[in-house]
């Protein structure tokens, strides 16, 4: 499983792999995972984590647990969704400039659905120091990347409440589930 650089190092790859996507519509086209603000002169996308939260279909495999002679088979462990909002920025002087870069980012994240190990290397090795020591990239779990549906109330509540600013074109994705081990060694139980 993984350590607590487990979050940010997903944040990492993912801005990678949207940032490689608009790159081929756009070179100039950067990725910030800083909160939203409203540039009208920014070219490519904000990748936001608004939430994470227990991934309902493992959320019952966190416990610790000893094998028959005592010895530790599984740490407590924590399984996690992040959910990330990606807004999409055209600059003032491009026609659809937004749209041509959502369309690419969302055809790319169909077609590697999966963060890859070489791909979680190299977000590694790419934010050096901030991620050293992470070892995502060695857990026998992939982080599974897909689209999310948020209704337009939840929409409009993100929005407004958390960042603030104008609305502009976004879609959710959610990347599950991300694996975080605890460091302690839980006691052995008395029989």
């Amino acid at each position: 499983m993984s350590n607590y650089l487990a979050i940010a190092t997903v944040t990492a790859t993912l801005e990678a792999v949207v940032r490689d996507a608009m790159q081929t519509v756009r070179p100039s086209a950067e990725v910030t995972s800083a909160r939203p603000e409203s540039d009208p002169a920014f070219v490519g996308a904000q990748l936001f984590l608004y939430r994470v939260v227990p991934n309902v279909s493992v959320r019952n495999d966190n416990l610790p647990t000893r094998d028959a002679g005592g010895r530790l088979v599984q740490r407590a462990r924590y399984p996690a969704d992040l959910e990330y909002l990606l807004s999409f920025y055209g600059g003032p002087d491009t026609e659809y400039g937004a749209q041509l870069l959502m369309g690419r980012v969302i055809t790319a994240l169909i077609s590697e659905p999966v963060l890859s190990a070489e791909r979680i290397r190299a977000a590694i090795k790419g934010k050096e120091p901030t991620l050293d020591g992470s070892d995502l990239d060695r857990t026998p779990d992939r982080i599974r990347l897909s689209p999310i549906t948020l209704d337009p109330e939840q929409l409009v509540r993100l929005w407004s409440a958390i960042y603030q600013v104008p609305y502009v074109l976004s879609v959710p994705y959610a990347a599950t589930a991300v694996w975080l081990d605890s460091e302690a060694t839980p006691p052995i139980a008395i029989p």
